[in-house]
């Protein structure tokens, strides 16, 4: 496939993606790294890769930033994505869950915590976007 056609496609699968998530009701966000993650390494490396490739948030949505409480005018997007996902042994053992399931699980509620410092549960449903 011609690059610019394959750049024009991913534009658009990622912009249908985007009004997706912006209209959902639904607390979602997507989570992107500096460089893509290479799924053919070892887990260790897929794991070190996923909290070390400069992960950036995309795509979060209103719901998502009521659910956070994220503080009026502020851009979730724009926050750390170490806040609500740090590396941690929770977290490394939910990645270790995901690497061994191919990237699709519904996981049970876990506890969190909101920016205004109350603990919440929040149910996980990650589905990988290439």
């Amino acid at each position: 496939m011609d690059h610019d056609l394959r750049n024009s496609r991913n534009d658009t699968e990622l912009a249908v993606l985007s009004g997706m998530l912006a209209a959902s009701n639904d607390a979602c966000w997507c989570m992107e790294f500096g460089l893509p993650v290479d799924l053919a390494t070892p887990d260790a490396e897929v794991e070190r890769q996923i909290f070390e490739n400069d992960p950036v948030r995309r795509h979060c949505n209103q719901a998502m930033a009521r659910l956070y409480h994220v503080p009026a005018g502020e851009d979730m997007n724009a926050r750390p994505v170490r806040e609500i996902f740090p590396r941690n042994r929770q977290n490394e053992d939910f990645i270790r869950n995901l690497i061994a399931n191919g990237f699709e699980v519904d996981e049970a509620p876990v506890l969190d915590r909101r920016y205004d410092g109350l603990e919440i549960y929040v149910e996980n449903d990650v589905r990988a976007y290439r």
